[in-house]
């Protein structure tokens, strides 16, 4: 039985819009139920619908009138209240009650974490200025000293491309969060400088002597290497996260960069092998970028058979529909979806390894 692969054309693929839904490309890089954002607006939509047409007016001008900590500490279901259904107009307000509620007794007293709350606020508003604004504080410390602060705040200035600050609130963290990690590790990629290469490189050694990077991270920091021209240290990274189609593409571009045509081939020639399996037929992808490199590489360092070997490897992968016309460097920045996605039937979040998390 002869099967035969269905050509896909770059202009299919565009008019198919690349496979991926364009809402999973350009926006935060956790999920809404990562951060329990989802969570924060259904609350929202409770609350707003519970103090009915007029009722977030009179709470506001109920609360304008508090001028200490003592009353704060008094109305704390008040001021919970206005989180969940505040909006821009309200923020000098919030951010006065704010204040009154950072008080050392008012914190060690209260049983809601505030700071979560209002970092969700700003997050869901996306106003990253007036989050970093209160963060940085001084007298809000004793608010934000939990690792789900830091996690939504730095997706929040991650998603506005304030990447300088995402590292600033990296380095107040005192406790390991693997998103944290990941976040500041995709700061540092975007910013790409010699500097940032040496920080992320000290935040692996790091990181690794008693935990494990997201596969998203590993990709960062190869990435990164990559373009400081580092490829040696971009393998080397690469094989603590186990094979998967952007990996394999990364670790291509650093095989091409290093002028290693041999194993750039048998990478190919192994591309071509997996999309024999039409049981699996995105297994296989190889990027626009990607073949790029390969390009570079045969031109630079290889010879006339070379190039003839190339060209036959190029026409058997589009033949196989192995080649997309998408770039690792969009595909990198796709959300996240974290431990709600790998949820079983039975409800328990399983243990997220090196080889699940992205």
């Amino acid at each position: 039985m002869v099967v035969k692969f269905l050509r896909i054309t770059p202009a299919i693929l565009r008019r198919l819009n690349h496979y991926i839904p364009r809402s999973t490309v350009c926006r935060t890089l956790l999920s809404d139920p990562s951060l329990k954002i989802d969570h924060f607006a259904k609350r929202r939509i409770f609350q707003v619908d519970l103090l009915g047409k007029d009722g977030k007016a009179k709470l506001a001008k109920k609360l304008q009138t508090m001028s200490s900590s003592d009353e704060a500490r008094h109305a704390t279901h008040d001021i919970v209240d206005l989180l969940h259904c505040a909006d821009v107009e309200d923020i000098p307000l919030i951010n006065n009650l704010i204040l009154l509620v950072s008080d050392p007794d008012v914190v060690q007293s209260r049983a809601f974490n505030f700071g979560v709350t209002l970092i969700r606020l700003y997050h869901f508003l996306n106003l990253p200025e007036e989050a970093h604004s209160v963060y940085s504080n001084p007298e809000c410390l004793l608010l934000f000293q939990d690792a789900t602060s830091h996690k939504v705040l730095m997706d929040l200035m991650y998603k506005n491309k304030l990447f300088t600050q995402v590292v600033e609130v990296y380095s107040m963290l005192k406790h390991f969060n693997i998103d944290c990690v990941t976040l500041v590790l995709g700061a540092l990629y975007h910013l790409n400088t010699p500097d940032c290469l040496e920080k992320a490189q000290d935040i692996v050694k790091d990181v690794c002597q008693h935990h494990v990077l997201s596969r998203r991270a590993i990709i960062f920091v190869a990435l990164l290497s990559l373009n400081q021209n580092e490829p040696d240290f971009a393998l080397e990274i690469l094989k603590q996260s186990k094979d998967s189609v952007l990996v394999t593409n990364v670790k291509i571009m650093c095989l091409s960069r290093q002028g290693d045509l041999k194993s750039t081939f048998a990478q190919l020639e192994e591309a071509v092998e997996i999309s024999k399996n039409i049981t699996r037929p995105f297994a296989a992808r190889l990027y626009s970028d990607t073949m790029g490199e390969v390009r570079k590489a045969v031109k630079l360092h290889g010879l006339p058979e070379d190039a003839m070997k190339l060209e036959r490897l190029e026409q058997q992968l589009s033949y196989r529909g192995v080649l997309s016309i998408q770039v690792t460097t969009s595909l990198i920045e796709r959300i996240i979806p974290g431990v709600e996605y790998f949820r079983k039937d039975t409800g328990k979040p399983p243990i997220i390894n090196n080889s699940q998390a992205d």
